[in-house]
């Protein structure tokens, strides 16, 4: 165990040196070098790129020590150029003035970036709250806590700046709310943000609640419309304009969003109908290529499959016309895979009606024996043509002309127009029975039964 040294009271003591003779210095020599010293400590404290009065915040509470540190040592620095003790002497006590002053700088700076740096370490927890608030906004629990937790950094920071703290956290508070029941809104979930505006709207500023209350309303009216929408389809299975419009439980408003709802509604199933039919005639074209130019890839039942999918896109014509296909499959099949010349033979061999319903049948699906395309409508009109110069003449000589009586009189004719219209417009078997019921014996030319089978069948 040591013991430490104490000088005995009886040992004598030496007299301290005496002070150095300054009476020979050079007094301008002393000022060039405190101005030296002087241009380095301003060089230090303001114009150098790392000069200490331009650090702010952390980095000059953290700058301390360094600047201390320079500042000592060009004191020593210029120390060394003195010529002598005395000369020392006299430099130091000026040097020594210059580093107290200069301290005093020091700390006061310090001390404002001090409080910079807190105001300012405050106010970023105070934004990470708030992002916060913003990334779980549908937490209420967490969203009580975070508006609590902003409303204490509220008060901190009112402290530090002076300001009364009371309506500094009642305003940290409801900025966190705010911040959270805007998310929601721009999220589109306005149902979720009615709930918590409504718990909260007594706390909130002034200035948040207006912000709101317009989008709160709109909100409310758009949930109240989606759930009158969703009783409707459960009542009556689609909504109605008219339905809305009479119900005294709704405002003006909300039926005015929803006939809006609805007709939105309406036009993005028919869209989709739209779309579904387009694939579904696509797919009829191409199963009807594969059946006719190679029907051993041909799925059976793939026509009544498809009818089945017109029906579910509401499409009744349309399965009604694949329907007939799908019930003489058989028969197309055999057409298929028969030869041209037994094709032709085996419709040579139908009566005209028969004949008229198979050529349509047939063109569906693209088995239409050559020769038996449709021809064109000046064929006939030439025909008619003729005839009518001929029973013009006949007038002309006072004798009837037996061919002006009609123009398409002669049966066997008028069915061939009949059938050319039937390809050329590819009507279902059940349309051309349909349109030589409607001309029969009305001595149309070609271009009005054309014409009337286009009014008939919207084509």
């Amino acid at each position: 165990m040591s013991v430490p040294f104490e000088v005995p009271e009886w040992l004598p003591r030496a007299d301290p040196p005496p002070p150095p003779d300054t009476s020979n210095v050079d007094p301008h020599r002393v000022e060039g070098l405190v101005n030296r010293f002087i241009a380095g400590k301003q060089d230090a404290l303001f114009t150098a790129p790392d000069a200490f009065y331009r650090l702010q915040g952390a980095d000059a509470v953290d700058g301390v020590p360094g600047i201390f540190t320079r500042l000592n040592a060009l004191r020593d620095a210029t120390l060394d150029q003195a010529g002598d003790d005395g000369e020392r002497a006299a430099l130091g006590s000026r040097l020594d003035a210059h580093l107290d002053e200069a301290r005093g700088g020091i700390d006061r700076h310090a001390a404002a970036q001090r409080d910079a740096f807190n105001r300012q370490t405050l106010s970023q927890r105070q934004a990470l709250i708030q992002r916060a608030a913003e990334l779980e906004h549908t937490n209420d629990d967490k969203l009580t806590g975070l508006a609590e937790a902003s409303a204490s950094v509220a008060q901190e920071l009112a402290r530090l700046t002076g300001q009364p703290e009371a309506p500094a956290m009642d305003a940290a508070r409801s900025a966190v709310w705010r911040t959270a029941l805007l998310q929601r809104l721009a999220n589109r979930d306005g149902a979720g943000a009615l709930a918590p505006f409504d718990r909260v709207k007594s706390e909130l500023a002034p200035a948040d609640r207006q912000r709101l209350n317009v989008l709160i309303e709109v909100a409310r009216n758009d949930a109240i419309v989606d759930a009158w929408l969703q009783r409707e389809t459960s009542n009556f299975g689609r909504p109605s304009v008219e339905r809305a419009a009479a119900d005294p439980a709704l405002s003006p408003d909300q039926r005015a969003i929803a006939a809006v709802k609805i007709a939105a509604h309406e036009s993005a199933q028919e869209s989709s109908r739209v779309a579904t039919a387009k694939g579904l005639d696509d797919q009829l074209a191409a199963s009807s290529r594969l059946l006719a130019s190679m029907p051993a890839s041909y799925r059976p039942g793939t026509f009544a499959a498809i009818a089945d999918e017109y029906d579910a896109a509401d499409e009744p014509t349309k399965a009604a016309e694949v329907r007939d296909l799908a019930r003489q499959e058989p028969l197309l099949l055999a057409f298929a895979v028969a030869s041209p010349g037994h094709r032709q033979r085996a419709i040579d061999a139908l009566s005209e009606n028969d004949r008229m319903v198979a050529n349509a049948l047939l063109s569906r699906v693209g088995l239409l024996p050559p020769g038996l395309e449709s021809d064109s409508e000046q064929e006939y009109e030439g025909t008619a043509n003729v005839q009518r110069t001929s029973g013009e003449a006949d007038e002309a000589q006072g004798q009837p002309g037996p061919d002006d009586v009609q123009l398409a009189a002669d049966n066997q004719r008028q069915n061939k127009m009949v059938r050319d219209i039937v390809v050329e417009l590819k009507l279902t078997p059940s349309q051309a029975q349909a349109l030589h019921r409607e001309i029969s014996g009305q001595g149309m030319a070609y271009h009005e039964i054309l014409q009337t089978a286009k009014d008939m069948f919207n084509k």
